[in-house]
């Protein structure tokens, strides 16, 4: 069987990952991935609840259509015909990670969740400054009370000003490149 190792894209948070399932996700937990790519880390959260016993419901918010701000990206899903939605199923298929995938710009998506539904949101869609804001903000509501919110890339300036001006200041950045704050 494969694992996220197998799988290409991008996945340097693999501490964090641990710790958040091992200590913050609750046995019946939601975690909610917004940009997803082939879903290289959507798998590997799955296989850290497998891991840990935790029974969570898992989502993949991604248009699965490259990224504006990426040329080399761009490229891929060319190479992709268009898209890279079948590859992200079928990733999670081999890799025997039940998520649901949700094929739709992140702002829609989220008015599809309830407020306070989720237990851990990571957000890495667009790393633009204004892409970020509006993910924060679309998503922060949907978090539970005490519950986390991640970022990637968060080396870059956009990003972490993007986060502080719709978190707050309040939030800590892991090496090497992942933010999370907790909801209070």
């Amino acid at each position: 069987m494969k694992t996220h190792k197998d799988i290409e894209g991008w996945y340097d948070w693999q501490k964090l990952t641990e710790r958040m399932v091992m200590n913050q996700m609750p046995q019946h937990g939601t975690y909610i991935e917004v940009g997803v790519w082939k879903g290289k880390s959507l798998i590997a959260f799955g296989e850290q609840c497998r891991r840990f016993g935790k029974n969570a419901k898992l989502f993949g918010v991604d248009l699965f259509g490259g990224k504006q701000d990426d040329h080399l990206m761009d490229r891929i899903v060319a190479q992709d015909g268009g898209s890279f939605f079948g590859i992200c199923q079928k990733n999670l298929l081999d890799c025997n990670i039940i998520a649901t995938l949700i094929r739709e710009d992140s702002v829609r998506a989220a008015q599809q969740f309830e407020d306070e539904s989720a237990d851990i949101i990571l957000i890495d869609a667009l790393h633009t400054y204004e892409a970020v804001k509006r993910d924060t903000l679309a998503w922060k509501p949907k978090l539970k009370r005490n519950g986390w919110m991640l970022w990637h890339d968060c080396d870059r300036e956009e990003v972490r000003k993007a986060v502080r001006e719709a978190w707050g200041p309040n939030f800590q950045i892991e090496k090497p490149r992942t933010g999370y704050a907790r909801k209070v």
